[in-house]
């Protein structure tokens, strides 16, 4: 199923370092590719503040318990941070099959009871590992996958991001592009979103237990799925080794209680802020500290509350 021309993210000449760079990877092999990112993110933690200090807050507030593992965990995040750059990086020269190779899904199964039902199926997952992987591998396997996906400041990157992307048959949508989200899933399309995200009430956020704190959260799946009745899936990558991945479908999140009552858009936001607890909590390596999600959190929730479930 095609998008319309203005709900797609803006294709183009992509950048010519990235794309040099990328050259340069294609002679080594994933896994080595995968083995520099771990060493750049290294030397980005040791030796250029940029965001450190934001990771850092970040485990202080969702681990207060672990203060003495706080430098080894941020380490660790910019090293998948550092993977995870450069193996998009060498995606970009690969084949399908080469991409294929480097993944293992479990729980296929249940991919399959949701898509069976005929409402086409909402995959909601986080920054964890290799998340762009997650996509494309899928997309490659004949699965028909669009993401919802914001567009980076710097036009040449985005571009090459994108570009990565859409070869291995991901299509990528606007976050403006309502009407062709519904019709994707009305067509049988899977939906990606990525939920873990800050998102305002501005922007169709609610406040939402995450940690311990009411934080700003992404409703777009529960109103889609409410909507649709597209099943919600959570679906995480998790990292093996060395440029090797698992992809583990999990059981679909309910969207009804025990009486057949159609969930509210924050009851439903909090099983999925739960789930995503659960995938970090159980990799805390695997998940992009980087992102400034506890922004304002702790505020009252009452006229989001509101809001967000109208």
């Amino acid at each position: 199923m095609e998008a319309d021309a203005g709900d797609r993210v803006p294709s183009g000449v992509s950048n010519p370092l990235l794309e040099l760079i990328s050259g340069i990877l294609a002679r080594c092999s994933f896994a080595s590719a995968s083995r520099l990112g771990a060493r750049l993110g290294t030397l980005w933690y040791h030796l250029v503040p940029i965001r450190r200090r934001v990771v850092h807050g970040n485990l202080q507030i969702a681990f207060p318990e672990h203060k003495e593992r706080h430098r080894t965990m941020a380490a660790a995040a910019f090293r998948s941070t550092g993977e995870g750059v450069l193996e998009l990086m060498r995606m970009s020269r690969m084949s399908s099959a080469e991409l294929l190779e480097r993944v293992r899904v479990e729980g296929f199964d249940r991919y399959e009871a949701a898509a069976a039902q005929g409402k086409g199926v909402i995959v909601v997952t986080g920054h964890l590992a290799n998340f762009d992987l997650l996509a494309c591998s899928q997309a490659a396997a004949g699965i028909p996958l669009a993401i919802v996906s914001k567009d980076l400041h710097a036009r040449g990157m985005n571009r090459f991001w994108m570009k990565t992307r859409r070869q291995f048959g991901v299509e990528i949508l606007s976050e403006r592009s309502g009407r062709q989200l519904l019709r994707w899933l009305r067509g049988g399309g899977v939906l990606g979103l990525v939920a873990d995200q800050r998102t305002a009430a501005d922007e169709g956020g609610l406040l939402v237990p995450f940690f311990g704190r009411d934080v700003w959260t992404s409703t777009a799946a529960a109103r889609l799925a409410r909507h649709t009745g597209a099943p919600l899936l959570p679906v995480r990558i998790c990292r093996t080794g060395p440029g090797t991945f698992d992809v583990r479908i999990e059981e679909m999140l309910p969207v009804r209680d025990r009486d057949g009552v159609l969930l509210d858009n924050y009851a439903i936001c909090v099983l999925i802020n739960q789930r995503l607890e659960a995938w970090i909590r159980d990799r805390p390596a695997d998940w992009l500290w980087l992102h400034r999600r506890f922004l304002n959190s702790g505020e009252s929730c009452q006229t989001s509350l509101e809001k967000g479930n109208q």
